[in-house]
């Protein structure tokens, strides 16, 4: 568990940071900043989308590109025994895992040396199914009654919106109160 949890929580960081780095680098969200003033928001948003949900930059600025990334790490959120909401960083890891692993039914996976039975990973599944189908319905249900409204809210801001509120991020792009 340490393994994976210190391994996995590296990579989401550096990614993070690297792709929010990239993706901000000419948007009005980091405009004025240097190029080495870009990168401690760039480290901050990579590690606040999945945890704490305080922001240094303005969210309704960001990029589409950036929304998107904020939401799949608002989806992975924290670690196991943490606060944070989302399907937690063990269960992201053991998911993809098991799509670059593949499945044998009787005997589960393989990290590190570790075997990792079937029912982990079908709990990890489950855990991810109904986690991605709660926030579908939100979306669903959200959209549907914007649509008796005259409000320009876009799917992508709506979608942002649901995955903060259901991984517990605290993040808004200002459409909510």
């Amino acid at each position: 568990h340490t393994k994976i949890m210190l391994l996995s929580t590296l990579i989401l960081i550096l990614s993070g940071a690297v792709l929010f780095y990239l993706l901000e680098y000419n948007s009005p969200s980091m405009g004025g900043l240097s190029n080495i003033e870009k990168i401690l928001p760039s480290f901050f948003q990579s590690v606040t989308t999945r945890t704490a949900g305080f922001n240094t930059l303005e969210l309704d600025k960001l990029t589409e590109s950036s929304k998107v990334l904020s939401i799949f790490y608002m989806l992975i959120g924290g670690g196991s025994g943490s606060t944070a909401g989302g399907i937690k960083v063990t269960t992201a890891f053991l998911l993809i895992c098991v799509l670059i692993q593949g499945l044998d039914n009787r005997d589960g996976i393989k990290i590190f040396n570790r075997r990792i039975g079937p029912d982990n990973l079908t709990r990890a599944g489950i855990f991810f199914g109904k986690a991605i189908i709660l926030v579908f319905i939100s979306i669903l249900s959200i959209v549907f009654i914007e649509s008796f409204y005259d409000n320009e809210i876009s799917f992508l801001d709506i979608t942002f919106e649901c995955f903060s509120a259901i991984a517990t991020v605290g993040l808004t792009l200002g459409i909510t109160a």
